[in-house]
């Protein structure tokens, strides 16, 4: 049986010092956490109230004057992002101009399954197709690129995309000098 170390009043201090800290470190972690609990409370009452009266009066944007030389300023931010049907666009498009637009990537499923095929007898295309997944992705800028330059209109493609929009969000500042 080992002897224990005989433990001095440092050593005590040095525990009582941190059971405190510790203690002290959890009382505090606890009041942010109900802080955060009603500011998300606040904001979300808040956010609904600035967002109804936004809407009312289409706003993007209203800023007031809080003093002589301070102003909030308050900005709806809302993002969006355009997702494309592949298919739909390669159709419409034609197979020349969609080549510059539509990025392929293939993917064998079953490695083995096309090597003993390809082995095994002559190559037929579509059989060989069959171990091949494909992912379209659409290249914007290359769209956009062909759309400057007159060679598709936006009418062409209106049914190969959708707008997906995120929820609003507010952005509040406050700045020195006057309200717009």
């Amino acid at each position: 049986m080992k002897a224990e170390a005989k433990k001095g009043p440092k050593d005590q201090l040095s525990r009582s010092a941190l059971n405190r800290a510790i203690d002290s470190y959890n009382e505090e972690a606890q009041l942010f956490k109900a802080a955060e609990t009603r500011f998300k409370q606040y904001k979300e009452r808040y956010t609904k109230i600035i967002g109804m009266y936004f809407d009312k009066f289409s706003l993007d944007r209203y800023s007031f004057k809080k003093s002589e030389d301070e102003a909030i300023v308050v900005n709806r931010v809302q993002k969006s992002s355009i997702k494309f049907d592949a298919d739909k666009l390669e159709q419409v498009l034609g197979k020349d101009v969609a080549s510059q637009v539509i990025q392929k990537t293939y993917y064998v499923e079953d490695m083995e399954g096309l090597i003993e095929y390809l082995k095994a007898c002559g190559v037929n295309g579509k059989v060989f197709k069959s171990f091949i997944r494909v992912e379209k992705s659409v290249d914007q800028d290359a769209l956009d690129h062909l759309e400057s330059c007159g060679a598709i209109s936006m009418d062409d493609i209106e049914d190969c995309y959708e707008l997906v929009q995120s929820k609003p969000y507010f952005t509040v500042k406050v700045g020195r000098g006057h309200a717009e």
